[in-house]
């Protein structure tokens, strides 16, 4: 099992205010590059949604309809097959690394 790793939000993100104190559960300490329509290549992380409650699953599907213009359905969906990435560049603060283990 992986350590509960967790980004801080840029305040001025529209979904600062989701997460208590604008953080934010990841699933892996570092951020991954991956290619996304329209934004071409970035880094991200992804929502770590087995630490999310329904409640808040619930409350990021209506934000996201309404920031992308799109049905409820189609939010909960795209969480559901993709789940739902954070830049890195609207992290203010990065995961801490334990150097315990580093060689």
């Amino acid at each position: 099992m992986s350590p509960p790793y967790t980004v801080t939000l840029r305040r001025e993100n529209p979904f600062y205010a989701l997460f208590e104190n604008g953080i934010a559960p990841v699933q892996s300490v570092g951020p991954v590059r991956v290619y996304l329509h329209k934004l071409g290549e970035v880094d991200i992380y992804m929502i770590d949604f087995g630490r999310v409650s329904p409640e808040l699953r619930e409350l990021i599907a209506f934000a996201l309809s309404e920031v992308f213009g799109s049905p409820i359905e189609a939010a909960k969906e795209q969480i559901e097959r993709h789940g739902v990435p954070i830049r890195a560049s609207e992290v203010a603060v990065h995961p801490a690394i334990s150097t315990r283990y580093v060689l």
